[in-house]
């Protein structure tokens, strides 16, 4: 993407910034409001919707990089929790009983320069039935 404008050169147009994509948040902070650090309960197949803090033109990414969702779950976890990295839903699939504190961040994809806010995640303390 090209910002229109003379560079210090006197000429051509400029590259835009790639700025990193907006920050996860909760996934409906009206019906469901969960803050940085917050309390969810999940059964068995039940979710939890992420979402990404959109701008006011509904962009993810400020650049409009196409962007995903990832966690600092790992791999052990992943056999109880699925989350889909396009949609941001959080799934457990499977029986586990505890509690568990999960990292969530943006990412941006499809750019050379991997822009993400893991620096800044969204931190779920998640605690976990039985169900079915």
């Amino acid at each position: 993407m090209l910002l229109g404008g003379c560079n210090s050169a006197g000429g051509g147009d400029l590259p835009l910034e790639n700025l990193p994509p907006y920050p996860v948040v909760a996934g409906d902070p009206v019906t469901d409001p969960v803050e940085r650090g917050g309390s969810i309960t999940l059964a068995v197949g039940e979710s939890y919707q992420l979402a990404i803090d959109v701008d006011e033109d509904g962009l993810k990414d400020p650049n409009g990089d196409a962007v995903i969702f990832l966690s600092d779950m790992s791999d052990a976890m992943k056999d109880y929790f699925n989350l889909n990295e396009i949609t941001g839903e959080l799934t457990l699939t499977e029986s586990l009983g505890g509690t568990f504190t999960i990292e969530f961040w943006s990412a941006e994809t499809g750019t050379s320069d991997l822009l993400t806010t893991e620096d800044d995640p969204f931190s779920l303390k998640i605690t976990t039935g039985g169900g079915t």
